[in-house]
């Protein structure tokens, strides 16, 4: 039974953002040890096995309750409910893509695109499972039981998430309106896979959205020379066209969430 007794929900929002921290803790581990972020290179998957590391400590510890329980079960549901992140990131990459210049464009090798999937995919996984199965799992329950909406769960979580990325700017700190934009556009796609995970309850279709966002997300370095790839900052029309394009997936989570009325306590996730 859920009780304000319970650790996990007394300090529900601390633990949130301990966790959080602690993620960023674990990447910066793993950048100080030698192990370099890359889209395109296999230490950009091993860049995130520190941080992975740390992910199974934190859900040994506090021990969300009902994290996996619909794993894999209503994927394609979760899907389907994140259309508009998959058509966004189509559109996004493409444009992407075309405005690559001539003279930095490589043509990928299969090992290439092999592990750019792969970055692509392991990125996902760890921001997953830290900020929709462990962090938006403790704030939903924690605020559920203090009788507010899902939606503000939702809203709370996805902004840790967001804020995460201003850790960039300790790596990039010339990177300022691109670090500002992507805490920006995070926050709508957190907000849109946590309202995926809520009414599903489906990590997997929230790894899957993810993945498939970076993928495209990112396109423009599977094909830019490693010298091209570096940039100053994000120019501001590029900013912008990224901001107005994914701020829909907020309403859109909202309407999702109204359709499935504010059930509070007997939603799927914020219960068990």
């Amino acid at each position: 039974m859920t009780t304000t007794h319970d650790w996990r929900i007394r300090y529900a929002v601390p633990l949130g953002v301990l966790s959080a921290l602690l993620g960023i803790g674990a990447l910066a581990l793993s950048k100080a040890v030698g192990i370099e972020p890359s889209t395109t290179q296999p230490n950009g998957v091993l860049y995130y096995m520190i941080p992975l590391l740390v992910v199974v400590v934190l859900y040994a510890v506090i021990r969300p309750r009902g994290a996996f329980s619909s794993f894999g079960r209503r994927t394609g549901q979760g899907i389907r409910a994140g259309w508009y992140l998959m058509a966004v990131a189509l559109v996004l990459g493409f444009l992407s893509y075309l405005a690559i210049p001539n003279e930095s464009y490589v043509r990928p090798s299969a090992g290439t695109i092999a592990v750019y999937l792969a970055v692509a995919l392991v990125t996902a996984v760890f921001e997953e499972l830290l900020c929709r199965g462990l962090i938006q799992r403790v704030i939903m329950r924690a605020f559920v039981a203090r009788g507010h909406t899902s939606w503000r769960a939702i809203v709370v979580s996805s902004l840790i998430f967001a804020l995460m990325h201003l850790a960039n700017l300790t790596v990039h700190p010339t990177y300022v309106v691109g670090t500002f934009t992507q805490v920006i556009y995070t926050l709508c796609v957190g907000i849109a896979l946590g309202t995926v995970y809520y009414l599903t309850g489906d990590l997997l279709a929230a790894i899957i959205l993810h993945a498939v966002f970076n993928t495209f997300g990112m396109i423009s370095d599977l094909f830019l020379a490693p010298t091209a790839q570096a940039v100053a900052d994000m120019p501001l029309f590029a900013a912008l066209l990224q901001i107005v394009a994914l701020l829909p997936a907020i309403l859109i989570a909202r309407r999702l969430i109204r359709r499935q009325g504010e059930r509070g306590h007997t939603g799927r996730v914020a219960h068990e």
